[in-house]
C-alpha cells in the first residue's frame, strides 16, 4: 500500500467555477487529543469548521458508561462551548461506535489540541444532528453514510435531504455491510455493464438531480462567474477492478456515457507502464465534462484494501492544479482545461455504477461526500488521517476530573427577607456526582447538592464570610471559596410629626429613628405648592443628612410637608410626611362647641412651638364665662373643666371655647 506505482489519472478541468444543557451534570467526561504534528495527521494548515471522526471501542472506551444507543453523549469544546455531533454508528454490544463531530477549528502542526466527550445521563434525549454537523453553509451538499439496511433508500444527512433510490439491473441491490465507520454498501458489479446495483440519487421530494440542484455544482452558491468549484469523495475497497478499458466501474458519477459525462470518478483497467511493468496498476480516474487530459499518478490501489479517493475543482481555465486528484489524502495529478464551465448532462446522479444503467462498481463504499467548495490538500488529508483503518490521530483520554469551579456571582451580596436570584455553579471541566459547602450556608439558604445552586431566603445579616464549595465528580474533585455578605434594608421605627411655630420666633425640628445595615445615610426633602426640593444645611436648617433635620426663623412661605429618606447599601425606605405650620403670635384656634352636662374637663393640646396659650369659653350670646392664661408644660396640654370665674359650675348648655397663641 506504501510503494509507490504509477496509475493512470484522467482529469477534466474548466477552471473556478448547532442547550441550554449542564454537562457538568453528565456522569462522565474525557478527553479526545488530536495530534496533527508530523507524528500524527502531518497538516500543517489550520482547518475551519471540520467534522471529524471519533472511534470507540472496548480499548478506550466502557459501553457500560452510555445509554444503549448513545443517546447521552454529547461534546464541547475545552471552554465549554456545546459542539454538534452526528452518531454514525452506535453498537453496544460489540462495543463500537463512530460518532461525528464538528470542530470550528482543527489546528495544524498541533499535538495537545482537544475536546471534551460527556457522557452517562439518565432520561438525556439523543440531540445527534447530521444537518447542524454536516452544515450546507460549510459547503456540505451531500453526505451519504450508507448505513441503512439492504433494499432501503440510502439517505443525504445534510437539510439537502438527497435520496438514494436503490438501483438493481441483472443482479442484487446494494449490501448492507460492516463498513470502515460503521455500516457499509457493499456493491456487486461485474464486468457486463448491464449487471449490477447501485443508488440512482434525486431530491427530498424525489425530483431528479439532472435539474438545478445542489449537486450540479454549475447551479449553486459555488460558482464564481459561473464557473464551479467542488470536492467528491469516497472511501472504497475495491473487490474486483475492470477488465478492459471499456467498463468503467463508476463510483460517483453524474454521467450519460461516454460522451454525456458532467462529471464521474470510476475505476479504470490497469495502466500499462511500458518501462517498468512493477508499476502496472488500475487506475482511478476523474473527468469532469467530455474532454479529458491524461495524467499519470504515482500511487497503487490493492484490491480488498480500503482506499479514500477525493477530486477537488478548484481554480481558473487551464491553470495547473485546476483539478486535483487525491488519493489516500496524497496528491496523485492534477489538470486544467480550455472548458469555460461545467457542461451539465442530463442524467441523474449515481452512486455505484458509470451511468444509471452501466459500469457497476464492485466492492464496498462508505462515506460519500458531495461539496461545493475546494477544499485544500490538507483537509483532505486530515480526512484520511483520521479516518483510516487503525488511525491514530486521535486518542481518547481518561475521565477528567472536574476543574475550575466557580460561581456566576462572587461575591454574593444579599439582603434579609428578599428572594435572591439563584446563584450558578460553573465548572471549567469535567463531570461532577455531588455538591457540599462548608460551614453551614446562612439561615434561610441551602445549596443544591447535585447541581450546586445557591438560592433561599435569608432571615439574618451577617458581614462577608466565606464558604468552601466543594464539587466532587468521579475522577476527583474542585473547590471554591463563596464570599457571602447579607444586609438588611432601613426600616423606620419612629416617625416624624407635626411642629407648629410662630413666624420668625420659634424654632423647632423633626426626628427620625431607624434601623438597618450601617451605614444608614439620611435626606431630609420638603413638599409645597411649587414642588418637592431636596433640602440643604442654610441659615434656616441644619442637620439635612442626618436623623434629626433643625429648622429656625420660618416664616408663612416655609410652610409645608417634611419627610426623610434612609438609605443604604440594601436599599432606602421613606418616612411619613410631617406638617410644618408657621403661625402668627396672635393666632387663634377654633372656635370650638362644646355641649356642657356638667363638670367636666375638656383638654386642648398646645401647638408644638407655642410657649402660652389663653382659653376663653363663652355663653351663646358671646358673654365670656371663664378665661385663663397656660404656659406651655411638658404635657402642653390645657383644659376647661365646666366652671365660671367664680368657681361655680356654669349651667348646662352649648359654650364656645377659643384659644389665642400668646408670645
Amino acid at each position: 500500500m506504501n510503494a509507490k506505482i504509477s496509475f493512470l489519472g484522467i482529469l477534466f478541468c474548466a477552471g473556478i467555477a448547532f442547550s441550554a444543557e449542564d454537562y457538568s451534570q453528565w456522569g462522565y467526561c474525557r478527553s479526545v487529543t488530536i495530534n496533527t504534528s508530523a507524528s500524527g495527521a502531518n497538516i500543517t494548515a489550520t482547518q475551519r469548521y471540520y467534522p471529524i471522526l471519533l472511534r470507540l471501542n472496548a480499548g478506550n472506551f466502557n459501553f457500560n458508561q452510555a445509554a444503549a444507543k448513545g443517546q447521552d453523549v454529547r461534546f464541547a469544546k475545552a471552554n465549554g462551548t456545546h459542539l454538534p455531533y452526528q452518531i454514525d454508528n452506535w453498537d453496544s454490544t460489540n462495543q463500537n461506535a463512530a460518532v461525528w463531530v464538528l470542530l470550528d477549528s482543527v489546528y495544524g502542526n498541533n499535538s495537545t489540541q482537544s475536546f471534551r466527550m460527556y457522557h452517562k445521563k439518565s432520561g438525556a434525549v439523543d440531540s445527534s444532528n447530521g444537518a447542524a454537523t454536516f452544515d450546507t453553509l460549510r459547503g456540505f451538499q451531500g453526505v451519504f453514510h450508507l448505513s441503512e439496511a439492504t433494499n432501503d433508500t440510502t439517505r443525504d444527512v445534510t437539510a439537502r435531504h438527497f435520496k438514494g433510490i436503490p438501483q438493481n439491473i441483472g443482479g442484487q441491490n446494494p449490501q448492507d455491510v460492516s463498513g470502515l465507520m460503521g455500516r457499509a454498501k457493499n456493491f456487486l458489479g461485474s464486468n457486463a455493464d448491464s449487471n449490477g446495483g447501485s443508488y440512482r440519487i434525486v431530491t427530498s421530494t424525489g425530483a431528479n438531480t439532472f435539474t438545478k440542484n445542489a449537486l450540479n455544482f454549475q447551479d449553486d452558491s459555488s460558482t464564481i462567474n459561473g464557473i464551479p468549484q467542488y470536492t467528491i469523495s469516497a472511501w472504497i475497497n475495491v473487490s474486483q477492478f475492470p477488465n478492459s478499458a471499456v467498463m468503467r466501474k463508476g463510483i460517483i458519477s453524474k454521467s450519460k456515457g461516454r460522451n454525456g459525462s458532467q462529471y464521474d470518478l470510476r475505476l479504470n483497467n490497469s495502466f500499462r507502464d511500458t518501462n517498468n511493468s512493477v508499476n502496472d496498476t488500475p487506475s482511478v480516474l476523474f473527468s469532469d465534462g467530455p474532454q479529458a487530459v491524461y495524467k499519470r499518478a504515482d500511487h497503487r490501489l490493492i484490491a480488498g484494501t480500503w482506499h479514500h479517493v477525493a477530486v477537488v475543482r478548484a481554480g481558473p481555465v487551464g491553470a495547473p492544479g485546476n483539478l486535483r486528484l487525491l488519493v489516500d489524502g496524497v496528491f496523485a495529478c492534477s489538470s486544467g482545461t480550455s472548458l469555460t464551465q461545467t457542461i451539465r448532462s442530463d442524467f441523474d446522479v449515481t452512486i455505484g455504477s458509470f451511468s444509471n444503467d452501466s459500469g457497476f462498481f464492485n466492492g464496498v463504499m462508505d462515506e460519500v461526500r458531495f461539496e461545493n467548495m475546494p477544499r485544500a490538500n490538507d483537509w483532505i488529508k486530515l480526512s484520511y488521517e483520521t479516518q483510516k483503518p487503525a488511525a491514530t490521530s486521535l486518542i481518547v483520554g481518561g475521565v477528567v476530573p472536574p476543574t475550575g469551579l466557580s460561581y456566576k456571582r462572587n461575591p454574593l451580596v444579599l439582603t434579609t427577607t428578599a428572594v435572591m436570584v439563584p446563584d450558578t455553579a460553573v465548572i471549567q471541566s469535567g463531570t461532577l456526582t455531588g455538591y457540599s459547602v462548608s460551614p453551614p450556608l446562612p439561615a434561610g439558604l441551602s445549596l443544591n447538592l447535585s447541581n450546586g445552586i445557591i438560592s433561599g431566603t435569608p432571615t439574618v445579616t451577617q458581614a462577608a464570610t466565606n464558604y468552601t464549595v466543594t464539587a466532587t465528580g468521579t475522577a476527583g474533585a474542585t473547590t471554591t471559596i463563596l464570599s457571602i455578605t447579607i444586609n438588611s434594608t432601613p426600616v423606620i421605627s419612629v416617625n416624624p410629626v407635626n411642629v407648629s411655630v410662630f413666624s420668625g420666633i420659634n424654632s423647632g425640628k423633626f426626628f427620625v429613628k431607624a434601623t438597618g445595615t450601617a451605614p444608614l445615610t439620611y435626606r431630609w426633602s420638603r413638599t409645597r405648592a411649587s414642588g418637592t426640593q431636596n433640602l440643604a444645611d442654610t441659615g434656616k436648617f441644619t442637620g439635612s443628612t442626618t436623623d434629626t433635620l433643625r429648622f429656625s426663623n420660618m416664616v408663612i412661605a416655609d410652610t409645608g410637608l417634611f419627610r426623610c429618606w434612609v438609605t443604604n447599601v440594601a436599599g432606602s425606605a421613606g418616612s411619613t410626611s410631617a406638617r410644618l405650620s408657621v403661625i402668627t403670635e396672635t393666632g387663634i384656634l377654633g372656635p370650638y362647641v362644646v355641649h356642657v352636662k356638667g363638670l367636666s374637663p375638656y383638654s386642648f393640646r398646645i401647638p408644638d412651638g407655642i410657649s402660652s396659650v389663653r382659653l376663653t369659653s363663652e355663653d351663646m350670646m358671646g358673654r365670656v364665662v371663664w378665661k385663663n392664661d397656660f404656659m406651655a408644660m411638658k404635657s402642653r396640654v390645657v383644659s376647661w373643666n365646666g366652671s365660671g370665674m367664680d368657681g361655680r359650675p356654669v349651667s348646662p348648655g352649648m359654650y364656645v371655647v377659643r384659644m389665642k397663641l400668646l408670645r
